[in-house]
């Protein structure tokens, strides 16, 4: 299903089955999709709100895994209260937002999950889940996960067994496996996220195998350098696995021309975004204790970085009028213009990391791995921007 939300600029155009959007200067030639109604916006040199939210439900898990940005567990209990959930929900739909993605800690071990979620499909929101695959009661849950008609779920694998379970708990392996055949058998279709690590670099085919059995997509992901994967630094990629990684996905990407691949460690051309960077820009982040974030990873790195918190803070007040959103803006594109500046930019690197920057000057790395960039980066003032 196609969306077009009307912009001063023109509009943003979404796709719910590729999960993805343009924005354009005008729309588009004979539409057929959801029309969205226009917004009224304060501002016209952003969009009038963002596009997608990241919401984190709980930071309860029922896994408590190495390399977790959040440092989710079972011990975790913090959490909006759901008519507050349900709150959020309609107050995103109300300001335009037109995609949620529900994530955690793990979403179902909320006790209100399917009714939040519901209550999203039923504004009209197009909604993702990510999900660690992992459920108590395998059929109970996948008989919710099928009435909810998702638009899509993502399911965590990271690795082959014996890599799985040492990074997420013995056994969870073998538990997603039976999750995700149940779920192929409901006919929902599925997407793998994988984290791209030093222990699975060398698993890419049998990986490939197995996401290409049971989903019709795969993403691939940097392990980023935040919560507990700090303490697991050794999982961290080298710039020359990095190019051979990329490498080799996109030769199998070519083996399985029916999956659909994307892969956020490709060079910043194939993944379109050498014009712009969507945090803060079409993407806003909810925590689990409804504060408001540029970029979800920033929650786990700088308290400072906090543009606001639901219900006290709109998010659409946040998004137009926000001190803390407008300095991190300001310095993520002048990131983009030192990337945009660098003879390699688009060929061997992923482009901009802000949440990888950001480790750097907190002191959590020495240097961003990621990057061949010599010219120096900007400095981001935390002291400015709040507690």
């Amino acid at each position: 299903m196609l969306y077009f939300r009307p912009e001063h600029c023109g509009g943003v155009l979404f796709d719910s089955s590729k999960m993805s959007f343009q924005v354009l200067q005008e729309e588009p030639c004979d539409f057929s999709g959801i029309r969205l109604t226009t917004r009224r916006s304060t501002r016209n040199d952003i969009l009038s709100a963002p596009v997608a939210v990241y919401y984190e439900l709980l930071n309860a898990c029922n896994l408590s895994c190495r390399h977790c940005f959040a440092c989710s567990s079972n011990k975790g209990g913090h959490r909006l209260i759901t008519s507050q959930s349900m709150s959020l929900v309609e107050h995103l739909h109300e300001i335009g937002v037109i995609n949620l993605r529900v994530t955690g800690g793990e979403p179902t071990c909320h006790p209100d999950w399917v009714a939040i979620i519901a209550r999203a499909k039923e504004l009209g929101l197009v909604v993702s889940l990510q999900t660690n695959g992992i459920y108590e009661d395998v059929d109970d849950t996948v008989a919710k996960l099928k009435s909810l008609e998702l638009d899509q779920l993502s399911v965590s694998l990271d690795g082959e067994e014996e890599t799985h379970d040492w990074l997420r708990g013995s056994g969870s392996y073998a538990k997603l496996v039976t999750a995700v055949r149940a779920i192929s058998s409901a006919g929902i279709k599925l997407r793998f996220n994988t984290i791209l690590h030093s222990k699975n670099v060398d698993q890419l085919d049998s990986l490939f195998d197995t996401i290409n059995q049971y989903g019709e997509a795969a993403n691939f992901f940097f392990l980023r350098p935040v919560g507990r994967a700090l303490n697991e630094k050794g999982l961290l990629l080298t710039k020359v696995e990095h190019l051979q990684v990329c490498r080799r996905i996109d030769e199998l990407t070519k083996k399985y021309p029916e999956l659909k691949v994307f892969h956020s460690a490709a060079s910043a051309v194939k993944r379109g975004q050498t014009s712009h960077m969507p945090f803060g820009m079409t993407v806003l982040c909810v925590a689990h204790d409804g504060t408001i974030w540029p970029l979800q990873y920033l929650r786990y790195q700088s308290m400072k970085l906090s543009a606001g918190k639901f219900p006290e803070s709109r998010a659409d007040d946040v998004w137009a009028n926000s001190g803390v959103l407008a300095r991190y803006r300001s310095w993520q594109d002048k990131l983009k213009e030192r990337c945009q500046a660098c003879s390699q930019y688009g060929q061997p690197c992923p482009g901009i990391d802000p949440e990888v920057e950001v480790a750097v000057q907190l002191g959590h790395l020495r240097e961003n791995i990621y990057c061949t960039n010599e010219l120096p980066v900007p400095k981001l003032n935390f002291d400015s921007l709040g507690d």
